[in-house]
């Protein structure tokens, strides 16, 4: 997505943004003392200088894995999927994507992405959210339904930020949250996500397959 500018992508593409608790009545979610213990004993390596790469590959990537474990009928996508809308500015690779798959073991087809992730380069949160929205966007038009709930996430891996998007209404969470004061916070976040991104995908294919039935 070549989009780096937040209130450029509300303009061009009609956007209404809002900002709303989302968060704070969630659940938290316990992770497993080693998974805990890993990711600490990762954060003792980060350097002065260290790229956003480290805070990926110790910290963003495993955090998103460890919560999928859960859920079974998700595939999460990292640095691998092309987002192909047939407009240039909404199509590109996203850091991260969540997409249902359902009981098949299909790995390789896209289906219904739901959540995308992005990296805050530099700590920038606004380009992150420019990035992110865009991609928002995409998935609705992949989707071909903006009924659906878009959930996205910007993150430099210390510091997690959440807001959805449905039809053209753009909600970003008041609340951002620190990985080493609320890691099971975040961890409930992004379960409740995983959650809401099953729940809706399989309540839309029950009304179709009802639907194809009369």
């Amino acid at each position: 997505m070549s989009f780096s500018d937040f209130q450029k992508v509300v303009g061009k593409y009609g956007i209404t943004t809002l900002k709303k608790d989302l968060t704070s009545k969630l659940s938290e979610l316990t992770l497993s003392q080693y998974f805990i213990e890993n990711l600490h004993e990762g954060l003792k390596l980060k350097k002065t200088n260290s790229s956003e790469y480290f805070l990926c590959e110790f910290v963003i990537s495993p955090l998103l894995f460890e919560v999928l474990k859960r859920h079974p009928k998700l595939n999460l996508w990292s640095h691998d999927c092309f987002l192909d809308t047939g407009e240039a500015e909404l199509s590109g690779i996203p850091d991260y994507l969540i997409s249902y798959k359902g009981e098949i073991d299909d790995y390789e087809q896209l289906r219904f992405p739901i959540l995308t992730v992005a990296d805050a380069k530099k700590d920038d949160f606004a380009g992150g959210w420019a990035q992110t929205l865009a991609e928002m966007i995409a998935c609705q038009k992949l989707n071909e339904n903006n009924h659906f709930e878009i959930f996205g996430i910007v993150t430099n891996g210390i510091f997690w930020e959440f807001g959805t998007l449905q039809n053209d209404i753009f909600i970003k969470d008041e609340f951002s949250y620190a990985l080493l004061t609320s890691l099971s916070k975040i961890a409930g976040i992004i379960d409740n996500i995983y959650s809401q991104t099953t729940t809706q995908v399989e309540k839309y294919l029950n009304v179709e397959k009802n639907n194809s039935s009369f």
